[in-house]
């Protein structure tokens, strides 16, 4: 199957450390407040341990993040986790119901 530009595969389907970017819905700045990061990198962490991914760097910003992290597994289940988690939290601060908060991330793994 070909790759769609707008829809980039992830092929994450191997043990390996990775850097990914992930951007909110709209390039929105959900996370403009240090509390709102402060709740994002809290999560980020739990759920990590959750799925046993290892951090290396992160970098979050108002309306997107940074990440090199190593995996054993597939990473996708991973960041279903953390986004609907990251979501649902973000619109329940916001008091705001079933808003989209992420949009889609890109995915490389490092080689050398």
């Amino acid at each position: 199957m070909p790759d769609w530009p707008h829809g980039p595969l992830h092929r994450i389907a191997e043990r390996g450390i990775y850097f990914v970017t992930a951007g909110t819905y709209q390039k929105e700045h959900y996370y403009r407040e240090a509390s709102a990061l402060d709740e994002l990198q809290e999560l980020l962490f739990s759920t990590a341990r959750e799925h046993r991914v290892n951090l290396h760097a992160w970098a979050l910003l108002s309306n997107h993040y940074h990440l090199v992290l190593e995996t054993q597994q597939q990473l996708p289940p991973f960041f279903r986790h953390l986004h609907s988690l990251a979501a649902r939290e973000r619109n329940r601060n916001d008091d705001t119901e079933r808003r989209k908060v992420w949009f889609q991330y890109r995915d490389t793994q490092l080689t050398y």
